[in-house]
């Protein structure tokens, strides 16, 4: 994993904070965040290319929803 991954997984997705314990939680919550985080350094990625790229070229409506919900809730 690249240092962006882990700042990702640590700054963004805040992984530290949810306190799971046991290999099986914590491969789920790896998985699905590992899909989040090649997402959000691809959109990283294509923002270099086009700072005018939209959020929607990379995450559905569902997927915008979910994690502005669970932005919002940290807050």
């Amino acid at each position: 994993m690249s240092e962006d991954t882990f700042r990702v997984l640590k700054g963004g997705c805040k992984v530290e904070e949810l306190g799971i314990e046991g290999a099986f939680s914590l491969h789920g919550v790896i998985t699905l965040y590992a899909v989040m985080v090649w997402r959000i350094l691809l959109m990283k990625l294509l923002g270099r290319q086009g700072p005018e790229t939209q959020a929607e070229v990379v995450f559905t409506y569902g997927e915008l929803r979910a994690l502005r919900a669970a932005t919002d809730c940290r807050r």
